[in-house]
């Protein structure tokens, strides 16, 4: 009787496991491509929070609460997400002393998942756009936000990098907001999808353009070229950090 070499045994589980890992990337691949490319996003998508439900809060809004105070930042409101974004989601805004910056610190859970993140975003008297946060998103495809991520990093740490990055673009930061600083902060996301849209990187759904996702294209530059070059950022800039650290 013939019996494959010992080593034979081994090879197939080799090859089993590979064809799994494949097998379960290309399912999340296609997952994520489905969530980008079929999930709609609405504009004007938040409501202001009624006064006698603003205590039940997420500890990470607390936290950011004293910290912004602190560095004199005006708190505008609370607002929670419709129930046709498909998220459960809070948000507070924020506006810098100067009203020349809005942070808007949020708090969401989607069925078993929490996503926590503050962003921070200026915008500079040459039309271009700063923004920081403390966590990742989907990442900014054209490149045209001036994005920068640091994870971890608390309110106050976000603002002297924002602060940083706003001199060093030699340009000075236009008063944004106004009396209205949600409508502001939504323009913007309207103006930027419409800019997706003109790459061919997004599309509107029905003639109204109350909503909008990514398209084929667009799906596929966030999650291979926007999302990696977020990671790629923030691994130069440990790297930096601890090299620096080393001197």
């Amino acid at each position: 009787m013939d019996f494959l070499p010992p080593h034979s045994w081994m090879l197939g589980a080799v090859a089993a496991i590979a064809a799994l890992a494949i097998a379960v990337n290309s399912a999340r691949f296609l997952l994520v491509l489905h969530g980008l490319a079929r999930t709609p996003r609405y504009f004007r998508a938040l409501t202001e929070i009624r006064a006698d439900f603003r205590d039940d809060v997420d500890d990470y809004l607390e936290t950011a609460r004293p910290v912004a105070l602190a560095l004199g930042f005006e708190y505008m409101n609370t607002y929670r997400a419709k129930r046709r974004s498909g998220r459960h989601l809070r948000l507070d805004l924020w506006r810098a002393p100067r009203r020349d910056t809005l942070a808007a610190v949020s708090t969401s859970r989607f069925l078993f998942w929490d996503y926590r993140r503050t962003i921070l975003v200026s915008v500079l008297d040459d039309g271009s756009r700063i923004t920081t946060s403390d966590n990742y998103g989907e990442g900014d495809p054209l490149g045209l936000h001036g994005e920068v991520v640091r994870p971890g990093s608390g309110f106050r740490e976000l603002h002297v990098v924002h602060l940083r990055r706003v001199r060093q673009s030699k340009c000075a930061a236009e008063i944004i907001g106004g009396v209205a600083p949600l409508a502001a902060l939504e323009d913007l996301a309207r103006a930027h999808v419409q800019q997706l849209a003109d790459a061919g990187l997004a599309r509107y759904h029905g003639e109204t353009q109350r909503a909008w996702s990514y398209t084929l294209r667009g799906a596929c530059n966030v999650y291979f070229r926007a999302r990696p070059r977020q990671l790629s950022e923030v691994r130069a800039h440990r790297a930096a950090q601890v090299e620096k650290t080393a001197e």
